[in-house]
């Protein structure tokens, strides 16, 4: 299923549980080359589930990204002597 699938007008979007939600957030955040697809990824979503919490996913999955892209190494700003 794609992205268009989901946001097409024609198309019945598929029944989305919660923990597939958080599936998804943490799975897509990791292989997202940009966050800012993440929010297209989250207006898809909530077509799907009318429960759908949209910054909860992308407060996940954001966070998720940040830990792929900005990982603890770049975080050290111990300066050694």
């Amino acid at each position: 299923m794609t992205l268009t699938t989901l946001t097409s007008k024609t198309a019945i979007p598929p029944k989305l549980s919660r923990k597939t939600f958080e599936f998804l957030a943490d799975e897509l955040g990791t292989i997202m080359e940009w966050p800012t697809a993440l929010h297209d990824v989250a207006e898809a979503l909530a077509k799907t589930n009318p429960r759908f919490d949209r910054e909860k996913f992308l407060r996940r999955a954001m966070n998720k990204w940040e830990e792929t892209h900005y990982g603890a190494h770049l975080l050290e700003d111990e300066i050694p002597y």
